[in-house]
């Protein structure tokens, strides 16, 4: 069995202070308020409120594992603060796609027995979701809940890429993905 090593990863505990999950005095106060002043001056002052109503409706964890897809997250989470939530949404389906090609390639020769493996070989990526889904939880990389999410990502992408006739919201779909992605 192949043990993989977590080299780097990046801990951010804001939203725990703010959601004051994290016991309260005198310098956590302090903390506070400095946070809440970064913030301001990340995202701007000029509909502050709202954008910290988004910054806090984000479920992200408090300990991630630091691999290329966390600063292009980063990114995308900054786009649904800002307010650009379609921008947001696309990322974070896009993002979604290419976790799983990563996951898929990086593991992919402690699968040379697996029959899927044939199909991943010097393929540069994998655009159906299903086979790539299939293939992982083949692998037994992902569990049952994590592949629902995943579907649940791959529907919220089909009905922002491709034209509907119907009203969407964008800020509520952008949310959920970006949640979904975390």
């Amino acid at each position: 069995m192949k043990r993989y090593r977590i080299a780097n990863f990046y801990i951010d505990a804001t939203r725990s202070v703010f959601r004051r999950e994290l016991p309260a005095n005198a310098a956590m106060a302090i903390a506070k308020k400095e946070m809440e002043s970064s913030l301001k001056t990340r995202y701007g002052e000029l509909g502050f409120n709202q954008k910290f109503e988004r910054y806090m409706a984000l479920d992200k964890p408090v300990l991630s594992v630091v691999e290329e897809h966390s600063f292009l997250l980063e990114d995308i989470c900054n786009s649904y603060i800002s307010g650009s939530f379609y921008s947001a949404l696309t990322g974070a389906c896009c993002l979604g796609e290419r976790i799983f090609n990563n996951i898929i390639f990086k593991v992919a020769n402690d699968f040379k027995s697996s029959p899927w493996y044939k199909e991943v070989y010097d393929r540069g990526s994998i655009i159906d979701w299903d086979s790539a889904l299939d293939i992982l939880s083949d692998w037994k990389i992902v569990d049952d809940a994590t592949r629902a999410k995943y579907l649940r990502l791959k529907r919220l992408r089909h009905e922002s890429v491709h034209y509907q006739k119907k009203e969407q919201d964008a800020a509520k779909m952008s949310l959920e993905a970006i949640n979904l992605v975390n």
